[in-house]
């Protein structure tokens, strides 16, 4: 069955074939390596996901939490930027990329970041709380007032990133 628009829907296992979904809650799916082109998801949250791989280009992600999911391989650089909004709570987004993003004040909190493509992404006021930056790529990165504070693993070249009010713990430094 498919439905251009789902709202205020709860879903588990299976992905509905729909266009649109607001204020949607998903839990335990497999999304790896799925097609989800052009798919618009709005205040919605994804608990205990898999989207390792998983094509998104054009897709809208406007309030959007991600919670305990594997997302490893995601493009979020092909995905739709228009009043993207997304936070990340316990997620393994391990070798994905946000190459040339505007992720200002985005939330990442307690997830793996492993060799993950920060590359020319405005990173302002962007918390990493106790997240995992090891061989993570900051090139000609804005960094201004992000909290790596917890953080640990990353390396950031001053000369290359900017980074005036970025925090960072002792123990990082």
């Amino acid at each position: 069955m498919s439905h251009d628009l789902l709202e205020a829907q709860s879903f588990s296992k299976e992905f509905p074939n729909a266009k649109e979904f607001i204020d949607c809650t998903f839990e335990d799916m497999d999304l790896g390596s799925k097609d989800l082109r052009d798919i618009q998801f709005e205040e919605c949250t994804f608990t205990n996901c898999n989207f390792s791989n998983a094509i998104i280009e054009k897709t809208g992600f406007k309030s959007v939490l991600f919670r305990e999911c594997k997302i490893w391989g995601l493009r979020f650089d092909t995905c739709n930027r228009f009043l993207l909004e997304m936070e990340f709570e316990k997620c393994s987004l391990n070798m994905s990329s946000f190459y040339d993003m505007d992720l200002r004040r985005c939330k990442f909190t307690a997830c793996e970041l492993r060799e993950t493509d920060f590359a020319e992404c405005n990173l302002e006021e962007v918390s990493f709380a106790e997240c995992d930056l090891e061989s993570a790529m900051f090139d000609q990165t804005n960094l201004r007032n992000s909290d790596f504070r917890g953080a640990t693993g990353f390396t950031i070249q001053p000369e290359n990133n900017q980074i005036s009010g970025a925090r960072f713990s002792r123990d990082s430094i």
